[in-house]
């Protein structure tokens, strides 16, 4: 893509994304520190340490209650038709003959200077 034909995209962003975000703040309404920095000065002091919010246990958990939860529930765990798992499994193949490479050099030269003095 140019920069120009990209341009446009800076101004776009994940609709279903924002309006499940909204649902789940009112199913579990963010924990004030976990808000953004200018408005952590609000907050008062706690001796308990603030609990994070899990918000793909609370997709997960809420998707069959609510039709546009589980319509995002869907489309993250629907693999689309387009891709080619014997590419992906080349890829993988790929990537553990290097890392098998570099672990053997790595193993190889601890070794050696085990032996050393």
């Amino acid at each position: 893509m140019t920069p120009e034909e990209m341009h446009p995209l800076k101004y776009s962003y994940d609709v279903l994304g924002e309006k499940c975000l909204e649902r789940l703040d009112t199913i579990s309404p963010p924990n004030p520190a976990e808000q953004l920095p200018r408005n952590r000065s609000r907050l008062i002091a706690s001796t308990k340490p603030p609990v994070k919010r899990d918000l793909y246990a609370l997709l997960r958990d809420h998707a069959s209650e609510d039709e546009t939860l589980g319509q995002l529930w869907d489309e993250v765990n629907t693999i689309p038709d387009w891709v080619d798992w014997d590419q992906i499994a080349r890829g993988q193949d790929g990537k553990a003959y290097e890392y098998q490479q570099a672990i053997s050099l790595c193993g190889s030269k601890e070794a050696g200077n085990r032996s050393i003095g």
